[in-house]
């Protein structure tokens, strides 16, 4: 199943960057962490924060395809907000210099800027 939503997602997308995604089944956090009462799962990422030009310029030059600029088509003439806070793997496939951080025992390494 893993496999086949992963074959789906290549299908969508050029951009040629490498995720890592780890799976492990727990009933706690990579810390040893119990889980809330009534808690099943836990998704933890780490972020990045980048000025919203800076995000929107690597954005619009990441453009290859016309679903790309569709996409750009659509952004907001003005910006959203001061800043964008993207994971590390949305920053890399807009060419950002953000490496993958999260470790195996859910530890965040240093951080690179976008």
């Amino acid at each position: 199943m893993i496999n086949r939503a992963i074959s789906i997602y290549e299908s969508l997308f050029s951009d040629p960057i490498t995720i890592e995604i780890r799976f492990r089944y727990a009933t706690t956090a990579p810390n040893g962490t119990p889980f809330p009462q009534g808690a099943v799962s836990q998704s933890l990422t780490a972020t990045y924060m980048a000025p919203w030009n800076l995000y929107i310029n690597e954005l619009r030059a990441d453009a290859t395809t016309s679903n790309d600029n569709l996409a750009i088509a659509s952004l907001p003439g003005s910006a959203l907000s001061a800043n964008i806070v993207a994971a590390s793997a949305n920053a890399r496939a807009v060419g950002g210099n953000t490496p993958p951080d999260m470790f195996a025992n859910g530890t965040i390494g240093p951080r690179r800027a976008l």
